[in-house]
């Protein structure tokens, strides 16, 4: 038994059946014309999970550094003028400074 892409045997198109189909790929094999599909082992299946993982994670980052950014723009908040990254230590002091209730308060 062999695991094959699907578009590597793909025979000619015009009308076609199931029956077509299953000779064609039968004749193949008996050829030897049915190349393999790559497997990887499994450290490599699991190295693929984790960089996919982290692309995701990284993604939801940036969408929530963007849905942040235009939250501030909305509210007439413009860090990004005075600020090169709002998210450095300054930028997230600030924000501290925003979110806590005690630091808009006069005393």
């Amino acid at each position: 038994m062999t695991l094959a892409n699907p578009q590597h045997i793909k025979n000619v198109p015009g009308r076609k059946t199931d029956m077509k189909d299953a000779e064609w790929i039968a004749q193949l094999g008996r050829c030897g014309l049915i190349q393999a599909s790559y497997i990887p082992d499994f450290k490599v299946m699991e190295l693929r999970l984790l960089t996919r993982r982290r692309q995701s994670y990284m993604q939801k980052r940036t969408q929530a550094k963007n849905e942040l950014h235009n939250v501030l723009q909305r509210s007439n908040i413009k860090l990004t003028g005075y600020l090169s990254n709002i998210f450095s230590k300054t930028g997230q002091a600030l924000l501290r400074l925003f979110i806590d209730r005690d630091g808009w308060e006069t005393k």
